[in-house]
């Protein structure tokens, strides 16, 4: 059986955006933060989450993410896009 997975969004003007992907969802995280991922924790929909951002984001002068920052468990200042893959669950 295939994964899927719905990829959620959060970017530092305020967007949100989301997409459904199958399969492996490295490649299309990375292609979303710009970089290679660090992962943190998130709380997002009532639950803790896996989140990914671009490790290097802060040495590439990324714009702050007030609104990731928010969802961080464990304070952490977020720069650049956030994104959270969440398995969808197939009956």
């Amino acid at each position: 059986m295939v994964e899927k997975y719905r990829l959620v969004t959060f970017k530092p003007d305020g967007s949100q955006e989301e997409c459904i992907i199958t399969g492996n969802w490295l490649k299309p995280v990375q292609d979303a933060i710009g970089g290679y991922a660090e992962q943190i924790m998130v709380m997002f929909e009532g639950q803790i989450h896996e989140a990914y951002v671009n490790e290097d984001g802060r040495q590439q002068g990324l714009p702050s993410n007030v609104f990731a920052s928010a969802l961080s468990v464990n304070g952490h200042s977020i720069v650049g896009n956030l994104v959270i893959p969440i398995e969808e669950k197939t009956v």
